[in-house]
């Protein structure tokens, strides 16, 4: 791991922004899949609404 560092620390600039760039966008997915699981999973597991009944006049 301290090689991979150092490796990088002495790499181009343009690696490095790359590399840096794909970290953040990787985060970004994951963390906004992350997101829409949780928010999912309330949403399911909240409570249950009033089943709705129809009124048919004839």
């Amino acid at each position: 791991m301290l090689k991979a560092l150092r490796l990088f620390l002495q790499s181009d600039p343009k690696t490095k922004s790359f590399i840096l760039s794909w970290a953040i966008y990787m985060s970004v997915l994951l963390g906004s899949a992350v997101y829409c699981y949780v928010r999912l999973d309330a949403v399911r597991s909240g409570p249950k609404a009033a089943p709705e009944t129809e009124n048919v006049s004839q």
